[in-house]
């Protein structure tokens, strides 16, 4: 049985400029009727050209198609070695998607809080992590290898996330500093191809205690009296602060004046006294 362009397309799911351009990538042989000039297909070229669809569908280019197809049952080896690859960046694309999902969800919870209670206190947990610390751009600027880090995390944002630092030594120093930073699951990181080295340390799976504070200034994190306030509630809770206080920035508005308002989930890790 002989089809036409319009019957090929039709069964295939493509249009007729698809086929010529399937055509003029050496995949699809084409007779052309002598009378009309009319393209004329066999009908055992719709499965193959379904074929043909669904593996340029998972990424495999026209070119390697052809080659596979061109080399009859000697290609499949390589047809198998090239389905393997993709396999591998479907699942590995998926995985990312999926984090990123979860990033989403989790910064969806804190807006959602801001919105109906900003006041509000909770509890936490995160598995261990991977803390990113440096210390403003000056820091970055003398250091080769530490802008190479801050640049291989940047690019694996949200997966990783920005999260600056207040060191639990500077707790109730309302002038102090806090570190530039980020985050990131330590089961994250060989996949993401993150390495640990002298600008990373590891934080243990710990709970913490949580509340929402708003930032106006854009010199300085504001850590006090917010943070002194969460260290009473925990201290009434029989709880006491076991580490460094993260402030991770979830959503940003803009005040009368224009200036950027950051808002920022603050996370006291506590233990039991």
């Amino acid at each position: 049985m002989i089809y036409s362009s319009r019957d090929v397309a039709c069964e295939t799911g493509m249009t007729t400029e698809g086929l010529r351009f399937y055509e003029k990538s050496g995949i699809l042989k084409v007779n052309k009727d002598s009378q009309n000039g009319y393209r004329q297909y066999e009908i055992q070229r719709v499965p193959f050209l379904r074929m043909a669809k669904i593996l340029n569908t998972y990424g495999i280019s026209l070119s390697e198609i052809g080659t596979f197809f061109g080399k009859g049952d000697e290609g499949l080896p390589m047809l198998l070695d090239a389905m393997s690859q993709k396999k591998t960046e479907l699942t590995d694309e998926l995985w990312r998607k999926h984090r990123i999902l979860e990033r989403l969800e989790y910064q969806q919870d804190l807006v959602r809080r801001t919105v109906e209670d900003p006041s509000q206190l909770w509890f936490c947990n995160h598995p261990a992590l991977a803390y990113l610390e440096y210390y403003g751009a000056e820091k970055i600027r003398g250091d080769r290898e530490l802008q190479n880090t801050v640049r291989n995390w940047v690019a694996q944002m949200p997966i990783t996330y920005p999260v600056p630092v207040l060191l639990s030594e500077d707790i109730g120093n309302a002038t102090a500093y806090c570190h530039g930073g980020f985050i990131c699951n330590v089961s994250d990181m060989e996949r993401l191809g993150l390495e640990m080295n002298r600008f990373v340390r590891m934080i243990p799976a710990q709970q913490y205690i949580c509340c929402i504070s708003p930032q106006g200034k854009e010199d300085r994190i504001e850590t006090e009296p917010t943070v002194t306030q969460l260290i009473e509630t925990a201290n009434k809770m029989n709880l006491s602060a076991a580490g460094d206080v993260y402030f991770m920035s979830f959503a940003v508005t803009a005040q009368e004046d224009n200036v950027p308002k950051l808002y920022y989930q603050i996370m006291l890790p506590v233990s039991i006294r």
